[in-house]
């Protein structure tokens, strides 16, 4: 699941056809995605996830390009950098706000703590996430999905 571009969701069948609009991103601007992943439980493949992405150089219209990457069991269970982390404390600090079903069970007091570990110093984003989750806190917002 690609977190927080549902709305860009397209079919599998429409990743190599140039005419389906797929979220693009313009010259010389960088984005992050994060995708959630559910292995199976007893994944013995040395494979176990692979990321494609699918390019244009700017200018003349051209054929998109292609790259993929493999990712092993292993490197997938790495532990997580400071940045992922905070990635993911973004994240799915946003999916609590919407109230998406996919943040049951994620309180925001975990959440705040758990990026809090991860804050890196000097950071200015990082303090101001940490900032904007302690507000929220306070403010009630993102409370359990369903209550009012």
């Amino acid at each position: 699941r690609l977190i927080g571009y549902e709305n860009r969701d397209i079919a599998d069948k429409d990743f190599r056809n140039d005419r389906v609009d797929a979220g693009e991103v313009g010259a010389g601007h960088a984005v992050t995605a994060l995708y959630e992943l559910k292995l199976a439980p007893h994944t013995r493949f040395a494979n176990a996830a692979t990321a494609r992405i699918r390019y244009e150089t700017p200018g003349a219209d051209k054929a998109a390009e292609e790259r993929a990457w493999v990712f092993s069991v292993s490197v997938l269970s790495l532990p997580a950098s400071k940045e992922l982390k905070l990635a993911y404390t973004a994240a799915t600090f946003a999916e609590i706000l919407r109230h998406s079903p996919n943040a049951a069970g994620i309180s925001l007091d975990d959440l705040t703590l758990y990026g809090r570990g991860a804050q890196r110093t000097g950071k200015r984003y990082d303090v101001e996430l940490l900032s904007l989750m302690e507000k929220a806190h306070q403010l009630k917002v993102g409370d359990k999905i369903g209550s009012n």
